[in-house]
């Protein structure tokens, strides 16, 4: 079967909200928060993407997805809707979300 998409791209779109830019500068400073999405796909190409928090998180939301770094430190809250998957927030990992 051919790809009707080119293999760097994912076949959905990865939306930031402002909330998740906000928290990411608070807990990640210097931080720039146009990388959100790149690292997102990134995680979510090299299989980095689960429906339970990695590790030492607090309890799974239910309705919600999480991707991290490679590194494990930065964790981000995917919430899938219609339009794509909607990054929610983003924390380091072992704290709340």
């Amino acid at each position: 079967m051919e790809r009707i998409y080119p293999p760097r791209d994912l076949p959905v779109k990865v939306l930031v909200s402002d909330h998740a830019r906000e928290r990411a500068r608070e807990r990640f400073p210097g931080y720039k928060t146009a990388r959100i999405v790149d690292e997102v796909r990134l995680a979510i190409r090299e299989g980095r993407l689960a429906a339970t928090k990695p590790g030492d998180c607090k309890p799974d939301n239910p309705r919600s997805l999480y991707a991290w770094t490679p590194d494990q430190v930065r964790v981000f809250v995917l919430r899938p809707t219609v339009f794509g998957l909607v990054v929610t927030t983003v924390y380091r990992r072992g704290l709340a979300a």
